[in-house]
């Protein structure tokens, strides 16, 4: 579960606060360096297109106390492992008319077939080859799921023509072939929902920077068991179709992973692009199988960065400032953000309180200031030194995370 940090969006109401006279800013004080798995971002962009005019320029600074009882904080959340028990694959018309594989590691697989064409695709035209060689008409091997029209009228998302059925579970698992008599290529998902074979893929982070670094990993699986796959393949699609494939190597755990370079364009704001890995292998049991898992990132530009000076400051009204000088390169509204932790009575250090502000920052040098009001420092009876963990700069006007910082460092004492 990710952080509950609400990132302040566009609209906000600017909270106020009350005058106050502040002692000097303690001097001198850095950010911890970047630690692996951090998002730092080393060279920054300004090749972005602006920002909507309409965009709310209003200052805003705000915090408020972590419920102690919380037990789903991560300084580090983790990307979302997607896992899959489907496989999918396109087919032209001659290789269909041949006959293709079709692996099937769980009787009663459920079959989905959509021709590109959009026509419709009838029992009728398929035919099915057991793995003991008999062939069986389609009406006799597949039980229809579901006519196209059923699907429309119920807003299926599928595609026109599409036409889904069972394979009969008495037919068993193994390596099946189907043929069939089309006019177009059709897509082939084959879905087994209860298989104890399956495919996992995660990369390791959510957001990459544009021209960084990609790491993703995958494991093919029967049940907890890791198995070495006859082949696996990957796939990083852009949203407008760009495709890049790369190789993956197995580790030493059984794991799969690849090392390769992000995309050097960032996508539009909110747009992500594509992972997708295709792997095949046999079980124990000698019972083939094939695997296709998807997931997503988000390519975003580095647009600023935190330049790692920071000056804390006590106001007179209890009220904590943390100053966080920032590099600009494209002019966009910037919100930063991380969570306090302070000290308590062993001398340890719990989560005490969030923090969050944000403001239209010009190209160039520019500041966030974080505040944390006397009610949020003194909610949960903790003290300093205090500590900055999930630490992030977000370009609230492209909608992209450019910083995430797991542990960003003790604070100086603040100057009075």
């Amino acid at each position: 579960m990710l952080t509950r940090l609400p990132l302040l969006l566009l609209g906000v109401v600017l909270f106020a606060a009350p005058t106050a006279i502040a002692a000097p800013a303690a001097p001198g004080a850095r950010l911890s360096a970047p630690a692996a798995g951090d998002l730092v971002g080393e060279r920054l962009t300004a090749d972005v297109p602006a920002v909507s005019a309409a965009i709310d320029r209003a200052p805003v600074a705000m915090s408020w106390p972590i419920d102690q009882a919380a037990d789903d904080l991560q300084a580090k959340p983790a990307a979302h492992r997607a896992d899959s028990r489907s496989w999918w694959r396109r087919v032209d018309v001659a290789a269909l008319a041949a006959g293709v594989p079709l692996p099937i590691s769980q009787p009663g697989a459920l079959l989905k077939l959509s021709p590109q064409d959009g026509a419709a695709l009838g029992v009728d035209a398929l035919e099915l080859v057991d793995p003991q060689g008999r062939v069986y008409r389609g009406a006799d091997a597949l039980r229809p799921l579901a006519e196209p029209t059923h699907l429309r009228d119920a807003g299926a998302p599928f595609a026109p023509g599409t036409a889904m059925f069972t394979l009969r579970p008495d037919l068993g698992a193994g390596a099946f072939v189907l043929r069939a008599r089309v006019r177009a290529p059709v897509l082939v998902h084959v879905l087994e929902r209860d298989a104890d074979a399956w495919l996992s893929l995660e990369p390791d982070s959510d957001v990459v920077l544009a021209g960084g670094r990609l790491q993703v990993r995958a494991r093919l699986r029967d049940g907890q068991t890791d198995l070495k796959a006859r082949s696996i393949s990957g796939e990083l699609i852009a949203p407008d179709g760009e495709t890049t494939r790369f190789a993956l190597t197995r580790g030493a755990d059984g794991s799969y992973g690849a090392d390769l370079p992000a995309p050097r364009r960032p996508a539009k704001p909110g747009v992500l692009h594509t992972i997708q890995i295709h792997a095949e292998g046999v079980t124990a049991r000698g019972v083939p199988i094939r695997r296709t898992a998807t997931n997503a990132v988000s390519v975003v530009a580095p647009t600023a960065r935190y330049t790692g000076a920071v000056a804390v400051e006590a106001a007179g009204d209890g009220r904590l400032r943390v100053r966080l000088p920032v590099e600009v390169a494209a002019a966009s509204r910037f919100a930063a953000s991380a969570v306090l932790h302070g000290t308590n009575r062993a001398g340890k250090l719990q989560p005490l309180g969030v923090g969050q502000a944000a403001r239209w920052l010009e190209s160039g040098p520019g500041e966030l200031t974080l505040e944390f009001d006397a009610a949020t420092l003194t909610a949960a009876g903790l003290h300093g030194p205090y500590e900055l963990r999930d630490l992030r700069l977000v370009d609230q006007g492209r909608l992209a995370t450019i910083h995430r910082q797991a542990r960003a460092g003790t604070l100086p004492a603040a100057g009075r």
